[in-house]
């Protein structure tokens, strides 16, 4: 949604011309700002969830401290 917003002042601030036109790169980049965090909390989530399934994997199979390596 936040980033719909920021579309939306990009496109009024570009049809405004002038110098509205220029400053429109503010929420433009905003919006570029927050689009590389979600990809960040997304990679970062994914990480996670990997290393849980990794563990609990780990867990399932020498079952809680039986060393039958």
């Amino acid at each position: 949604m936040v980033l719909k917003i920021f579309a939306g002042f990009c496109v009024m601030m570009v049809s405004l011309g002038g110098l509205m036109s220029l400053t429109s790169i503010v929420p433009f980049a905003v919006k570029f700002a927050v689009t590389g965090f979600e990809f960040g909390v997304a990679f970062l989530q994914a990480y996670i969830f990997t290393v849980f399934t990794c563990l609990y994997l780990r867990d399932a199979i020498y079952l809680h401290g039986h060393d039958d390596h």
